[in-house]
């Protein structure tokens, strides 16, 4: 990645992040229209080609009370590394 710009706005599937999809757009759909948090869900993703179990993590942004979008992040299980996920 060259810069943010190539991943703001974008959605896990529209990065090609995920290798179920289905888990993680549940739990966006619930953020974005419920404004609930979502903690810990269970996956496996792509970085460079490498895959990694992880957690991932999930928040509201809100602007003038509405919901806007999310941001989020993301732990390799198997290092704890955590990895911003906008």
């Amino acid at each position: 990645m060259k810069s943010v710009a190539e991943i703001i706005g974008k959605t896990d599937e529209e990065l090609q992040m995920n290798i179920l999809n289905e888990p993680f757009r549940m739990e966006e759909d619930k953020v974005l229209r419920e404004g609930k948090t979502s903690t810990d869900v269970i996956g496996t993703t792509t970085v460079k080609g490498q895959l990694y179990d992880i957690r991932a993590s999930k928040f509201p942004i809100y602007h003038e009370g509405k919901i806007i979008g999310l941001v989020g992040y993301f732990i390799d299980t198997s290092s704890g590394k955590i990895m911003l996920n906008l």
